[in-house]
């Protein structure tokens, strides 16, 4: 079993696992807790958790700051719909897609499994009853093994998403009318690296006023200025 800790700043020199607040209630065998911004627009920063089981489905947690919660009450915040135990092991904050001003959330099983495509989910809201299922987010087919917030990319005022699947996949905000974002290729551009191993955002590095990506390949790594 892993487990994910919280630890307070300000951070110095001796501190022990015992100043941190363990989500020891699950169980946990990979996953990621990782920073999504303020999603529920308390001023507070917030923080989602992935949780991958053997046995159990795997499932995304959310943990709304201030973290005062009794971490062994949480319930998920959303399962995917096939129940599988993969679930949540990637789970990125991909800012605002939706344009509605607060910061947005993609998770899925992140592999292909079992030779099967598994889709991404992006969730604009966060339920407040216990427990969605992930197909009542956005749904996005195509295997994609790793996503990251990619900033604005083409300038609009949204937030794009970056998608690894082979290549790399730019998703651009605004959502559509359907709820769908538009792919780059859409949009007349894509970009291939050979076997691309991941991406991020690494905002406006060449100074054009538009943000970069970096991605790892097989080919090597370097930094797309679109």
């Amino acid at each position: 079993m892993t487990y994910t800790a919280l630890v307070w700043g300000p951070i110095q020199a001796g501190i022990s696992p015992d100043d941190a607040h363990r989500f020891t209630s699950w169980t946990l065998d990979e996953g990621a807790a990782v920073p999504i911004g303020d999603v529920n627009g308390d001023g507070l920063a917030d923080i989602a958790q992935g949780t991958v089981g053997r046995e159990a489905p795997g499932a995304v947690y959310v943990i709304f700051g201030p973290a005062e919660t009794d971490f062994a009450e949480l319930s998920p915040a959303w399962v995917e719909p096939d129940a599988s135990v993969l679930f949540g092991y990637n789970v990125s904050g991909v800012g605002d897609m939706s344009g509605d001003g607060l910061p947005d959330i993609a998770a899925s099983v992140g592999i292909s499994t079992w030779g099967e495509v598994a889709p991404t989910y992006v969730f604009t809201s966060v339920p407040d009853a216990p427990t969605h299922p992930a197909d009542d987010g956005i749904v996005i087919e195509g295997a994609a093994e790793r996503y990251a917030a990619a900033g604005d990319v083409n300038g609009d005022g949204y937030a794009d998403m970056a998608m690894v699947g082979g290549g790399v996949t730019v998703f651009f905000g605004p959502l559509r009318d359907d709820g769908t974002p538009i792919a780059w290729e859409e949009a007349g551009a894509s970009l291939s690296f050979g076997n691309s191993i991941t991406v991020e955002g690494r905002g406006d590095v060449d100074g054009d006023g538009f943000d970069d990506l970096a991605v790892a390949s097989t080919q090597g790594s370097l930094v797309a200025c679109p």
